[in-house]
């Protein structure tokens, strides 16, 4: 009977334990406009992956918004802020409510006229979180000025497949250029994007299966037109004439 007691009593000092630990476990989050590339991510990670108390980073490039798990037993949110904007940089609390706005830009090749253009203003327009169309008929650009608390840059291109148009990232850039193909293969395998991705001079790739078109930027300093429709025939891809 004093066994079972004694377990017993083990037992909850054991869950009274967890969950007091449990407690002091908090996340605080913070923006920071400053953060702009990879290695700027990689350099806070640094900064505070040396504090005491501090378990995890998580950073969202694109809406430049960091998320810091830590024992609030052993560090502080104030502190935590405190080494960011030691380290050049500086940051304010994140809020959900918060209005991040950002820009995204895709080349659209079957956007051709005017009628085109229309279209695409109004349908990504109504797009919940954007703010703003602007498109360029001559270099078939569209640029999309959105709020990124709301939808992110990931999602458009599924906007764009739903108007059965197929877009790359648009690189105003003399050394990029764009291909389209229309193959003629019943099924496109789902792993074709993600190989066609790992292409050295690929910089960006888009499958769309519904129309069985498949679009590319490639830069022409690595890859010429002809080895842009050899990459795509390697794989399997039968382009339509």
């Amino acid at each position: 009977m004093k066994t079972n007691l004694f377990f017993a009593i083990l037992f909850a000092s054991m869950l009274s334990g967890t969950t007091t630990f449990a407690e002091t476990i908090k996340n605080v989050q913070y923006r920071i406009e400053n953060m702009r590339c990879g290695g700027c991510a990689g350099k806070i990670k640094k900064t505070l992956g040396t504090k005491a108390g501090v378990d995890n980073v998580d950073v969202d490039l694109e809406k430049k918004v960091v998320t810091i798990t830590y024992d609030a037993d052993m560090i502080k949110a104030d502190a935590i802020s405190a080494a960011l904007a030691e380290a050049k940089f500086p940051n304010v609390a994140y809020s959900k409510d918060d209005v991040i706005e950002r820009t995204a830009s895709f080349r659209a090749s079957e956007m051709r006229c005017g009628g085109c253009a229309s279209k695409v203003k109004k349908n990504i327009g109504a797009v919940p979180g954007v703010m703003k169309v602007d498109v360029d008929i001559d270099t078939k650009s569209v640029k999309i000025t959105y709020d990124a608390n709301k939808i992110s840059r990931s999602s458009f291109k599924d906007e764009f497949k739903k108007m059965d148009y197929s877009v790359t990232s648009y690189y105003p850039s003399e050394v990029v250029a764009y291909a389209n193909f229309k193959v003629s293969n019943e099924k496109i395998c789902c792993k074709v994007e993600k190989k066609l991705a790992e292409t050295k001079g690929l910089l960006d790739v888009t499958v769309n299966k519904k129309t069985k078109t498949v679009s590319l930027a490639y830069n022409t300093k690595v890859l010429n037109a002809d080895a842009v429709k050899k990459v795509v025939e390697d794989l399997g891809l039968v382009i339509a004439q």
